[in-house]
């Protein structure tokens, strides 16, 4: 089988290793229907990150919503801590306090 003919169950395991990583430091995880994460900062529930796989000439991947490669599938800790990296850096700017105008 060719690597962009994997089957969904592919892209659900490997997502579902990437949500429990998540959970299990702490980071609320939504998954949507079209098998992304959506991981939410607790405080600024706006603020998050979506995650998805995706393959290229190389395997299959980690994204991020701003379409960069986070790690490999078989590597959802890598990717956890990329995305707890850019949510925790976004958190703590958000609730720097700015002087009044």
């Amino acid at each position: 089988m060719k690597r962009d003919a994997r089957p969904p169950v592919f892209v659900r395991f490997h997502t579902a290793r990437l949500e429990r990583e998540l959970r299990r430091r702490g980071w609320p995880v939504e998954r949507r229907p079209d098998g992304s994460l959506r991981v939410s900062v607790p405080q600024l529930a706006p603020l998050g990150e979506t995650v998805w796989t995706a393959a290229d000439p190389t395997g299959w991947w980690f994204h991020s919503s701003a379409g960069g490669r986070l790690a490999r599938c078989r590597r959802p800790k890598d990717a956890a801590a990329q995305v707890c990296g850019l949510l925790s850096a976004c958190a703590a700017l958000a609730v720097v306090p700015h002087p009044p105008e």
